[in-house]
This record gives structure tokens, sequence and C-alpha cells, in this order.
């Protein structure tokens, strides 16, 4: 806000007055001093070197333009903040002016700008230079104390894991870093873990294997490719000479005449002739006397 004692108020008689049409301007220089200066060079006695200019809206596209020549500026307004007229121009303009508008107008500007609003000006910038560079500073100091924060965070964890290295493979000792340890001694309690849960859940399989040899045809060529015996029941596969060697084979395997507990259920085994004979795969299942049962 500026005083009353800062504003140099003369009549309008003291000033160059022309109403200019911008219209000829693209929307966007419409606003601007200097091209609205070259437009309304014509209206003037004397050149833009010369004369100080200032602008006021008229109309959508019209402007007002106020002069005064710079050596009657230089006499006249070093002591004051603000040059304007009391009153608008003799003259008809596009939309009649109002107070407001005269107190936008200026003459006081660029280069006879007062040193009071250029020294205030200065101070504006220097104050906004400190703040942002405080606002920097304390950024700085904030982003530090976190990144201190950050890196004890880590060494503590650095030493946690230390520690439970430490507490679970001993001393170093090994030319392979630690999680490459930990990682081996976590495996090696996993093999043994599975162990241990295979050797649980293993069932004693030798009374069927033993009554499976007892059965087996002691007479009979045959050419074992696997026996895989389980609580379950077994899975042969052997090659035979003959088609009627397999059912000698099959009939032996289901033969009750021993005096064992296991018997077993053959079903008919699967043929398949090959070039040293035939391939015989049958799957008996364990079945027991009535009196176990």
């Amino acid at each position: 806000m500026v005083a009353a004692s800062d504003i140099l108020m003369l009549p309008a008689s003291a000033f160059y007055w022309a109403e200019i049409d911008a219209s000829s301007l693209p929307r966007r220089l419409r606003a601007s001093r200097e091209h609205l200066a070259y437009l309304a060079e014509p209206f003037l006695p004397a050149s833009l070197d010369e004369i100080q200019l200032d602008f006021v809206r008229t109309g959508d596209s019209t402007w007002l333009a106020v002069g005064m020549p710079h050596d009657r500026i230089d006499a006249i307004a070093s002591s004051f903040v603000q040059l304007r007229p009391s009153h608008g121009p003799d003259f008809e303009t596009s939309m009649p002016m109002s107070e407001p508008d005269l107190a936008r107008i200026n003459l006081l500007r660029d280069r006879h700008e007062p040193a009071s609003i250029q020294l205030a000006r200065r101070r504006a910038v220097g104050l906004a230079a400190v703040i942002m560079i405080g606002c920097t500073v304390l950024a700085c100091l904030g982003m530090q104390r976190r990144a201190n924060g950050l890196n004890a965070a880590i060494a503590e964890l650095r030493l946690t894991v230390s520690d439970i290295y430490r507490e679970t493979l001993g001393p170093a000792n090994s030319r392979q870093s630690r999680p490459i340890q930990m990682l081996a001694e976590l495996r090696a309690l996993q093999r043994a873990a599975n162990a241990e849960a295979r050797d649980a859940n293993a069932s004693d399989v030798t009374p069927i294997l033993t009554s499976l040899l007892a059965k087996w045809p002691g007479d009979l060529h045959a050419l074992t490719n696997h026996v895989i015996v389980t609580n379950q029941g077994a899975s042969i596969e052997a090659i035979v000479p003959e088609h009627d060697d397999a059912a000698a084979f099959r009939a032996a395997l289901a033969s009750s005449e021993d005096e064992l507990s296991v018997q077993f259920d053959v079903p008919s085994p699967g043929l398949r002739t090959v070039k040293d004979g035939v391939r015989i795969t049958v799957q008996p299942s364990i079945a027991f006397d009535s009196g176990d049962m």
C-alpha cells in the first residue's frame, strides 16, 4: 500500500495520451508493454527513447497509453514512489476511466524506479534467498540424520547377523562365506529331518520278501529286470523263455503250499514278446490268512 504523501498526481494536461487498438497483435502479445509502446509511438510527439509510458486497459483489445518525457520525470518526481494523472484524458475513451484504473498507472518504473522500491525489492529477494538457504540446510540436516540413523540400524543388524552366525556355526574357520556355510548347515539339517521322517514312515517288508523268495520257482529260468517290494505288494519284471513259463511263474507266486502267513493275490501278468523271450510284468498284492484278520 502506497501512502498518499508518496504519490504525485498531476492534471491530465501534463501527460501525453493515446488510445491504441491491439487487435492486430496475437492475443499472447496484447499485454506486452514493448509491443504496446510500438503501437503508441505514432501518436507521441517524441520517440520512445525520450518518453516514459504506462498502459491501462480500456476494452477487450484497446489500451490507453499515458506518457511523460524522461527529463521532466527526473526533475519533478525524484522523491515520490508513484506518478500518475489525477483524472482521465479530455477525450472520450472506449470505456470510462475510474479511480481504480487511474490508480494502476505509475510512470515511476524501469529507469525511474525509486531507490526505496529497489532497496525493498533487494531486501525481499535477499530474504527469500535466506529462507531458501535455511530450508535447504534444514532439509540437508534432516536427510543427514536419517542417513546416520539408517547406517546405525544397518550396523546393528550386521552385528546381530554376525552373532547368529557365530552361535550357529561357531568360530569362522572356513574359506567359505558365512551365508554359504549357513545355507549348507540348513540343507544338512533338512536332509537329516527328511531321513528321520523316512525312517519313521518305513515298514519292515522282510516277511513279505522272504515269502516271495520262498515261492520263487527255482526250476524256471527267469532273467529278472527288477523286484520292488512294499508293505502293500510287489512289482516284478522278468524275462522267461516261453509263454507257458510265464503262466508257471504266476502259479508259483500264487501258491499257498508253504507255511508262511503272507500270501499273494497274483493278477494275470502283462506279457510282451522280446528278443530274448517273453517279458512278464506282474504286480502281486499281499493277502493275509483269515486267522490274522
